[in-house]
């Protein structure tokens, strides 16, 4: 995503839902607002300057790819276990 108005208009993202340009019934919009403020105007805008504060720490490759890919050592360690033909299924962390 370029930017939070682009984020605003993809529609797999709950951000769109969030904001109030599309509707979801299964999304708990107003549970998720309440953690940033009792109003909904403010609770938006809040959230809105949380995820803008979060783009702007850029990637961090720490929260990126999911337990399995980081369980073990990123790429590098899931390109070693191919080549040993050794598989995961899960994140032996969770199981």
């Amino acid at each position: 995503m370029k930017d939070l108005d682009e984020l605003s208009r993809y529609e797999y993202f709950g951000h769109s839902v969030l904001m109030g340009k599309r509707k979801m019934s299964w999304q708990d919009t107003k549970g998720v607002l309440g953690m940033f403020g009792e109003k909904l105007g403010a609770a938006k805008r809040a959230y809105r300057d949380f995820v803008e504060k979060g783009i702007a720490q850029g990637s961090r490759p720490e929260l990126s790819g999911g337990a399995l890919l980081q369980s073990p050592g990123g790429w590098e360690g899931v390109k070693a276990l191919r080549q040993e033909r050794l598989y995961q299924r899960n994140d032996e962390r969770t199981g």
